[in-house]
Formats: structure tokens, sequence, C-alpha cells
């Protein structure tokens, strides 16, 4: 780094371009279990300010925090203390250490059941002015629809197999906003959604 004239960007270019970096999170049985050798990348969640934000942004919902404009991001709220059921289940820290080790990345229990069931997910995703309503609204197909969530979710389009699935998952609940939702609440629960891969 100091060699090349402490060129920024070339460095960020040389790690961006390194095999270690673009490594992918598959497993496969050549690869070691324990990370140690760097053979792939390692799956992590990610912090709950950023899911909360990217559940936010994918849904078109507006987070209301107390004393805060609505539609504050969480990862730009001044002050820890600001009450999140959300922020607290997915192990926020209180800021009053300055080691990142005061996250909790551990899973539990309760964070498997506010996205599986919780009342915060669900009105997000059936919200009257959002993402999912803003599309049915429109006349888009069911195509359209299905892709603009995958895009928006998982920044990428459904394959084919996926797009089979969400037709008959559509097809089997009579009505068409639910059966909208409960794609939606898929995808925000899938682990493509819910780790850095």
């Amino acid at each position: 780094f100091v060699q090349q004239g402490c060129d920024a960007k070339r460095l960020l270019k040389t790690i961006c371009c390194s095999r270690v970096y673009q490594l992918s999170s598959e497993l496969t049985p050549q690869r070691d279990l324990d990370g140690q050798l760097a053979t792939h990348r390692l799956l992590r969640r990610l912090p709950a300010e950023v899911l909360l934000d990217a559940v936010n942004q994918v849904t078109g919902a507006r987070e209301a925090f107390p004393g805060q404009p609505i539609g504050t991001r969480a990862v730009a709220l001044p002050d820890p203390s600001i009450v999140s059921s959300f922020l607290t289940t997915f192990g926020r820290p209180l800021r009053n250490n300055p080691c990142e080790c005061a996250r909790s990345a551990n899973p539990d229990l309760a964070q498997a059941l506010l996205m599986a069931n919780g009342e915060v997910l669900q009105n997000k995703v059936a919200t009257a002015d959002g993402t999912l309503s803003r599309l049915l609204a429109a006349g888009k197909s069911d195509e359209e629809i299905t892709e603009e969530l995958y895009l928006a979710a998982l920044s990428r389009r459904p394959t084919p197999v996926e797009l089979q699935v969400v037709r008959e998952s559509i097809a089997e609940v009579d009505t068409r906003d639910s059966a909208w939702q409960d794609v939606l609440w898929a995808l925000l629960n899938s682990s493509e959604f819910v780790f850095q891969h």
C-alpha cells in the first residue's frame, strides 16, 4: 500500500479482484467446514439496523421511531436508547462498549418468531402504501410482480423453478392480496435475504 503511494483506489481494486474476496458462500464436500482455510465465504446475518432498513426498503414501509421523523433509517439513529422491539430482538447493542463484540449475532427463538409470525413484519408486508399495494394497484401481471419482488428483496430475477412455485402458490390462495403477501413474506424470511452471502 505504501509502495503504491497510499493509493486507496488501487488497494480497493486489489482486494475486490482477489480470489478470497470473490469466494462463494456455497459449501461443497471439498471445502473445509470450519472456515479456517478461507475456502468459502462465511455466512453472516445482517446486523439488526441493516435488516430493519432492508425490510422497510423492500416493503415500502416507513419506520416511525419515537422522537424521530417518519422514515428515519435505523442505521441513522443517533441514540441507541430509542425504543424498537425489532432492533432489540435482533441484537442491537446499547453502544456503551466500543467493541463490536457487544452486538449479539446469535440467532434465537424470539428472532425466528418475530420473522415467522410477528405483527411488525406482517404490518410492513400489508402496508396500504407499500411496494406490494403499489404493484397490485398498477395491474401488473403475476410474472412482473414476481420479478419486481425478487429484484427488490434478493437483487436478482427469479429462476424458472421459483417462478413456477410462485405461480402455484398464487393459484392456491383465494384472495390475490393475501397470496402476494405470503410470497413477499417468504422472500423476507429466506436465508438469501437475512444473511450476507
